[in-house]
């Protein structure tokens, strides 16, 4: 999600980073009127500081079963992030393409 953040980001002449700076691009892109992406993908990205909140974010779930010792992932989680994910890809590919 954040890579496809990231092609967007190009699109519009901007490099980033920085994932904080990079979401905060998207917002002020979807803001302005310049890309339509829902909420859903940007507020995925975003650092959590509400205990309940962090189980639902990508950057979390990433974090966790990268540096944890926790061996086993929820398969309907990781279905759904697949699809969310695929979901962003196509919205990308529009942005990007036209």
């Amino acid at each position: 999600m954040y890579h496809c953040f990231l092609a967007i980001a190009r699109k519009f002449g901007y490099e980033s980073g920085n994932q904080t700076c990079t979401i905060a691009l998207i917002e002020w892109l979807t803001q302005e009127g310049k890309i339509n992406i829902d909420e859903k993908y940007i507020e995925a990205l975003k650092y959590e500081e509400e205990k309940e909140k962090k189980e639902e974010k990508v950057i979390e779930m990433r974090e966790e079963y990268t540096y944890s010792i926790k061996i086993s992932v929820e398969e309907q989680k990781i279905n759904e992030l697949i699809d969310t994910c695929k979901e962003l890809i196509d919205i990308t590919k529009n942005i990007v393409l036209n």
